[in-house]
């Protein structure tokens, strides 16, 4: 399942999805906190990715950011026991804020991790084009 909050980034990967012949996955167009938030069931989920979130890099819109401590709490929620959360951007201050966050959250542990492995998305492939750095988190739900 994939959640996207532009229709046309959903579209466009339900278009790539369908081209492969991919018949197990399914495209939400929403907001994923509110997904987490209200749609998902108690340990539903065994691995969740975030690639790319939108860091909102004015102060001013910094609520609007996905990985805020709300957003964990449903995360674990949803999170089988020993469930795996991969995050990866490329914006260096977020990614401050986005360990910050996951340190003071409870029930979910850090994972070292080797590297970042390739996903293949357009914001991936555009990013590393231009040369930018990706930083990476692995969490897993300990309790």
């Amino acid at each position: 399942m994939g959640i996207e909050w532009l229709a046309g980034y959903a579209a466009y990967a339900a278009d790539r999805a369908g081209r492969a012949g991919l018949k197990n996955v399914r495209l939400l167009c929403a907001d994923a906190g509110e997904v987490f938030a209200k749609s998902l069931a108690d340990g539903s989920v065994q691995r969740v990715h975030v690639y790319f979130p939108d860091p909102w890099p004015k102060r001013k819109h910094h609520r609007r950011r996905l990985i805020q401590s709300d957003f964990l709490r449903s995360l674990r929620r949803v999170l089988r026991k020993g469930g795996v959360v991969r995050i990866v951007t490329d914006h260096a201050e977020y990614f401050r804020h986005i360990r910050c966050v996951l340190e003071a959250a409870d029930g979910l542990a850090n994972v070292e991790s080797a590297g970042i492995e390739a996903v293949g998305s357009n914001f991936e492939k555009k990013y590393a084009d231009d040369g930018r750095h990706f930083y990476a988190v692995t969490v897993f739900r300990y309790g």
